[in-house]
Order: C-alpha cells, then sequence, then structure tokens
C-alpha cells in the first residue's frame, strides 16, 4: 500500500472517531433512535442489570439508570406540595424534568449542588423539586401545564425546537403559573465539553437570578406577625436566619416540619427573618436584639410592642449540638401551653432534624 494511501485512510478513520465522540455527548431529546438489527445474546457473557451503564465521560462519576426521579410519584401532587411549602416564605418552586437513563440529567444535578452561588440561590429562593418523564410519555401534559415544551415547541411559528431534557421551569407558588421555562441547547455550553462543561453556568444562574421572588421588607413581616398574634391571643416567636449558618438551617428544618409547627402554633405566630433575603433583615436583627454584633441563629419571643418578653430573656443562641436546651428555652417561653407530650415531640423532631442525612438524602 502507498504512503498516500495509508494517509487517506488515517483521515478517514480519524474522521469517524470525531463523529463517534459528537454523537456520545448529544444532547438528550425526544427524537427516537434509527431501529438496530436485533442482537442475539452470547450465551457465554453474563447477565447484567438491564440499561446499567457508566456515563461516558463521566470519569465512573455516574451510573444509569439514576436515583434522581421518583417514578411512581404523583407529579401534579408533588408540585402542589412544593407550592405550599414555597408559599410559606416567598420562594418558588423549581422544576428540573427529566429521567433516571438521561445522563445530561445527571450533569445539571450536580452543577446544581455542587457550584456553590447556584446552591445557596435555589436553597433560599426556590423549592427545587425533580419530574420524572419517562421515555418523553410522561407528565408530558403537566409540563405545557406549565409552558415547558419537552417534546413540541408548541407554536411551531416560533422557530424554536423543543426542550428534551433535562428542562427547568420556574413556578409562582402563589399564582401557580411558569414564570419562565428553560431547556434544549440554550443551556448547554458551546462547546460542550463532557464531564466538567457540559451546561452553561452563567446561564442558568441568570435564569435563577431573574426568576427570583420580590424580596419582602423585614419590618413589615414583623408588624405583619405581630397583628396576627394580637388577633389570635399568641406571642410571636422570632427567629433569624443565615444561609452559610449549619445551626440555622437545622433550626429552620425543625420549625418547617409540619408536626413541629402544628405543635407550635398553639402558643405563637411564627416569623422567621432572612437577613440575607429580607430587606433590612439585619437591622432588624440589630434592632430586636439590642446589640450592634448580633448575628443568626438568634430567636425570641416579642410582646405587643415589639419587644422581647421578659420570659424570653436574652433569647435563644441556638446550637444544633445542644438540643435539650433549646427545647427547655421553648418550653419556659410557651408556659402551660405546651404540654409534657409535646415537649418530648418537639425534642424527637429536633434531634431527628440535627441528625446528620440519611445516604438517600444524601444523594438527591
Amino acid at each position: 500500500m502507498s504512503l498516500k494511501m495509508r494517509n487517506v485512510i488515517g483521515l478517514i478513520a480519524g474522521a469517524l472517531m470525531l463523529t463517534g465522540s459528537a454523537m456520545g455527548q448529544r444532547f438528550s431529546t425526544p427524537e427516537k433512535p434509527p431501529e438496530q438489527p436485533e442482537k442475539k445474546p452470547d450465551a457465554e457473557a453474563p447477565k447484567q442489570p438491564g440499561d446499567v451503564k457508566q456515563v461516558e465521560g463521566g470519569g465512573g462519576r455516574f451510573t444509569l439508570p439514576l436515583t434522581l426521579y421518583d417514578e411512581k410519584a404523583d407529579a401534579a401532587k408533588v408540585i402542589k406540595q412544593a407550592r405550599e411549602e414555597a408559599m410559606k416564605d416567598n420562594r418558588r418552586v423549581l422544576i428540573m424534568w427529566g429521567e433516571n437513563k438521561c445522563e445530561f440529567c445527571a450533569y445539571l444535578n450536580e452543577l446544581l449542588n455542587t457550584d456553590p452561588v447556584l446552591k445557596q440561590l435555589i436553597e433560599t429562593e426556590y423549592v427545587w423539586i425533580k419530574v420524572d418523564i419517562g421515555k418523553f410519555d410522561k407528565n408530558i401534559d403537566l409540563a405545557y401545564r406549565y409552558k415547558t415544551p419537552i417534546t413540541d415547541p408548541g407554536d411551531p411559528a416560533n422557530g424554536k425546537p423543543a426542550f428534551g431534557a433535562p428542562a427547568l421551569t420556574i413556578v409562582d407558588a402563589r399564582a401557580d403559573e411558569a414564570i419562565a421555562a428553560q431547556g434544549g441547547n440554550a443551556m448547554v455550553n458551546k462547546p460542550m465539553m463532557p464531564p466538567d462543561r457540559v451546561f452553561n453556568r452563567d446561564f442558568i444562574l441568570n435564569h435563577l437570578s431573574a426568576g427570583r421572588a420580590t424580596p419582602q421588607v423585614a419590618n413589615m413581616l414583623v408588624a405583619e406577625a405581630q397583628a396576627r398574634a394580637k388577633g389570635s391571643g399568641k406571642k410571636v416567636l422570632i427567629y433569624f436566619h443565615l444561609w452559610a449558618s449549619d445551626s440555622c438551617k437545622v433550626w429552620d428544618k425543625f420549625v418547617k416540619d409540619p408536626e413541629a409547627e402544628s405543635i407550635l402554633n398553639k402558643a405563637f405566630v411564627l416569623r422567621k427573618i432572612d437577613v440575607d433575603r429580607h430587606i433590612a433583615g439585619q437591622s432588624a436583627l440589630k434592632r430586636i436584639k439590642a446589640s450592634d454584633t448580633a448575628s443568626p441563629p438568634w430567636a425570641t419571643v416579642l410582646d405587643a410592642e415589639g419587644k422581647p418578653t421578659a420570659e424570653a430573656g436574652k433569647g435563644l443562641e441556638f446550637d444544633s449540638a445542644d438540643t435539650a436546651a433549646a427545647i427547655k428555652w421553648l418550653g419556659d417561653v410557651a408556659g402551660s401551653v405546651l404540654t409534657r407530650a409535646d415537649r418530648e415531640a418537639l425534642t424527637k423532631l429536633l434531634d431527628k432534624a440535627a441528625a446528620p442525612p440519611s445516604k438517600e438524602e444524601a444523594k438527591k
């Protein structure tokens, strides 16, 4: 074979390798792959679990199918519950549509969980849920309900392709309407470079930043809580929150637990002030605590004048390593309103909130 012929063959082989690599990085879309001739199983080959594979370019990080999506969940019910949770502190709902055999869903999930700015933005401004779309044949009508064209652009005149998966939708919790939706090639890096540069981080950051709810004013939230407390004969239990504090996260998780919230509501109107999110939140903390160096986590009980009550003392400097002190303080400020059974239940719930996350929770 001549040298010229060998060079031509080498160029063709290189082109084929590049084409195969590009096809392996294709964004997940609803188009059906071409039918392949049926292959007879090798009798000598060991049996493998169905559809289990390592994601190419992922360095062994991801194995399909994933465990991100609950395939048996009632998606409409999950969205409703997320809306109810989001309305409690003026957040919005973030829906990530996809499925457990989608490698790009794994890449996006990793980005949203590991980028520190995106992670903080999502945890403070959104209730993040994941909705399974199966093989583009499940919950598609629900996606259209929230203006997210997973399989069809909806309006052919706009010339835009379907999103495919994954896709992100921001929902106004109170109005139950989509604020914005993004998906498809708009979210990916150009050029796409798996495994670490699949999605355009800045594009997604802008999308989520623009979709945040309008910030609330701390003093107005305190006044609103006082008005409700006056009308119900209760007191205001106010607590100050900072996302970067682990103890703050434990306390917030505890207070938001439905059982704990039900018990605490017997004695208090609960009011959370986030010093990062709420306008003049830090100033409200300094004023109520009467300290220029005040910082979360801190809680107290307010009287009708908006000042800490005598029984609240210096307030609660919550430490997640000392849950017993927090329960004693709650019992003291609530008085006889909380029974012994209530306090025992709160103890278990606070200990549960302070416990390390389970393996299943850590995977999400």
